[in-house]
């Protein structure tokens, strides 16, 4: 992927084109505040940055579109983004068209994407698969999926960063962006396959899985209790208030517990013999049917909230679906023809059926949405009248026992009598609980075997994914990156030249391992040596990207590569800064063109690099390079366009 155009297009209608070529060293030289700057910005936002960068200025207030024309291995894409209001710092309205060779749009009126939708695509234009990258244990940050946007950031080199001591990559010290660099780097660089992040994925959503399991289990085994013990203690209970004779002996096995508390849980409270024993008992036979009714309707109210939650968690779902296609006009526009793609709206030469299949669903979505809407509320009316009816069952049921009380009290023989069928009841209830908590059991054994099942997956996936290896194919590409690295110091005759260089992916920087001591990048004296070391380390990186076939865009845009040496307060409005310089100056800056020149040619046609400089040097093949001079009345910005403003 290469920059074959920049566009700009004007509020009255105007277009700017700036034509560059590809495989090639672009040069655009010229005076401070003339738009050389802006251009990183413009690409930046064009491929999707969250926030419109562009300076506040004659651009903002000129300009209505930014677009760029890729050139791709099969094809083209034209995409462009509206300027954001001066309200807002980004907008959602992008363009885009794609066709083996593109013709720039005369103007743009709508847009016909959205944004998200062109990073999808140029993330799947590019080459980059289905990813994600999880943390190690113990980081709290969140799982990362590289995309263009990542890919972007190894390609860009900023006026302030491209002789930075302390950021060695573009937007390195914005929040949580070196964690992005640092977590998609691997990826890029070919240390992590598609298939390990597949792999990860896996191993994620069966962790999930496995933790769901363990409570589970966890909570069952609660339940359960001690087994045998528990029974003892049970039998003894049972005993001390006249449900098993204190002769008998405790059962041995779990199995025989198990059939004494069967014949124990049938005990007829009716074989008291209460004074007024017929009323009591008419008492009890009605309160037992309001208990029995209520606990009926208990269940019906749990079971009937539980299937609530589950259309609540559908509705949410579906919520979720129709959002994520509202945000690509996909769901709002499902009815539509078909002859349009639904990723980007443009006009289809004829239907095809994936097509019409993505429409069905989409409608099947909305109908069943709606479906949902209309049962909603019937199952609230009726969620209500369970909740009113278990309301009074249980005032009832209080009542009913407030007059087994009051008859009871009446005399004392009936209280003890009462007193003893209390504790009977308890002893009964636990052992009714624990004689149900048995038939968890039956499950236990189920959920252990599906742990072990699972914990056995898990491990045989970790071992496809083994982070030493990992590690030592990272370690096995810095190696070779500092191979070059090594050699182009020599070359520009930086002052740590001949000792190794090397990336330090922990700490992204730049490193060199001097006889004493490693030297990183902020300890080096010199802004020369921060710019040199900038240079070196990002040609290492695109040579390699290229050389693999890896999924990053095949450009360098280096903004300002010269202003160590040159003091452009003094010198930017002319045109031989070269004079200007003293010869070690003079051959060092000379080097460093060299290098870029010589780096591009190697990699022809698959590499392009961009230098934005206030820099016009005499050389033949520096001044065959350049595109464009923005001195005097040229710029970025027509001067007519900043007429119609003024």
């Amino acid at each position: 992927m290469q920059i074959k155009n920049i566009v700009l297009y004007s509020h009255s209608g105007k277009r700017r084109i700036l034509d560059f070529d590809l495989g090639s060293v672009n040069i655009i030289t010229g005076a401070s505040k003339r738009g050389k700057s802006a251009l990183i910005d413009i690409i930046e936002y064009c491929f999707g940055s969250n926030e419109c960068r562009i300076a506040e200025g004659i651009i903002r207030k000129v300009v209505k579109w930014f677009g760029v024309r890729l050139q791709l291995p099969n094809g083209q894409i034209f995409i462009a983004r509206e300027n954001p209001p001066i309200d807002q710092k980004s907008t959602n309205r992008a363009y885009i068209k794609q066709q083996d060779i593109v013709s720039i749009p005369t103007e743009i009126k709508e847009p016909n994407t959205t944004i998200e939708a062109v990073i999808q695509t140029l993330t799947k234009q590019i080459g980059i698969s289905p990813n994600l990258y999880i943390p190690p244990k113990g980081h709290t940050r969140e799982p990362i999926e590289a995309n263009i946007k990542h890919a972007l950031l190894f390609c860009l080199q900023a006026q302030e960063e491209v002789a930075s001591k302390n950021n060695l990559f573009h937007r390195q010290s914005d929040a949580f962006l070196s964690f992005a660099i640092k977590d998609t780097l691997p990826y890029f660089l070919g240390a992590l396959r598609a298939d390990d992040l597949a792999i990860k994925q896996e191993i994620k959503r069966k962790n999930t899985i496995l933790r769901k399991l363990k409570k589970e289990l966890n909570e069952a085994e609660m339940i359960v209790g001690e087994g045998i013990s528990k029974a003892s203690i049970l039998f003894e209970e049972a005993k001390s208030v006249g449900l098993i004779d204190e002769s008998k002996r405790n059962p041995v096995s779990l199995e025989e517990y198990i059939k004494e508390f069967n014949e124990i849980v049938k005990w007829d409270p009716k074989q008291f013999d209460y004074p007024e024993n017929d009323r009591v008992n008419l008492l009890r036979d009605e309160l037992r049917e309001l208990q029995k009714e209520y606990f009926e309707k208990k269940e019906k109210l749990k079971s009937a909230k539980v299937f609530a939650n589950e259309v609540s968690g559908y509705m949410g779902e579906l919520e979720h679906q129709r959002l994520r296609l509202e945000t690509i006009n996909l769901f709002k526009n499902s009815e539509k023809e078909i002859e349009k793609c639904p990723l980007c709206s443009s006009q289809l030469n004829k239907s095809y059926d994936p097509i019409k299949k993505i429409y069905n669903n989409l409608r099947m979505v909305k109908n069943n949405l709606a479906k949902t809407e209309k049962e909603k509320p019937k199952l609230r009316n009726y969620i209500n009248n369970l909740e009113n009816e278990l309301a009074e069952l249980k005032m009832k049921i209080r009542i009913k026992e407030d007059e087994i009380k009051d008859l009871i009290e009446q005399n004392e023989a009936t209280q003890t009598l009462n007193d003893k069928y209390l504790k009977i009841s308890r002893v009964i209830g636990r052992i009714s609980l624990w004689l149900d908590s048995l038939k968890l059991n039956d499950n236990l054994s189920g959920l252990r075997e599906n742990i072990r099942v699972l914990e056995n997956e898990i491990e045989e996936l970790e071992k496809k994914i083994d982070a030493e290896k990992v590690q030592e194919k990272i370690d096995s590409i810095l190696s070779r990156l500092s191979l070059d690295m090594t050699k182009w110091s020599d070359e520009l005759k930086l002052e740590h030249s001949n000792n190794p260089v090397r990336l330090d992916l922990n700490k992204l920087t730049v490193v060199v391992d001097d006889s004493e001591r490693p030297i990183p990048l902020n300890r080096m004296g010199s802004a020369e040596n921060w710019l040199a070391y900038h240079l070196i380390s990002h040609l290492a990186l695109h040579k390699f990207f290229v050389e693999k076939s890896r999924p990053i865009p095949n450009f360098l845009i280096i903004d300002q590569p010269t202003q160590v040496y040159y003091p452009t307060e003094n010198y930017e409005d002319k045109k031989e800064f070269i004079n200007n310089l003293n010869d070690e100056d003079r051959q060092a800056v000379n080097r460093i063109f060299k290098l870029l020149f010589d780096v591009c040619d190697m990699l022809s046609p698959n590499f392009q690099i961009f230098v934005l400089d206030h820099a016009d040097l005499p050389d033949e093949k520096f001044q065959s390079a350049v595109k464009y001079r923005w001195r005097e009345d040229n710029a970025l910005i027509p001067a007519d366009w900043i007429n119609e403003v003024s």
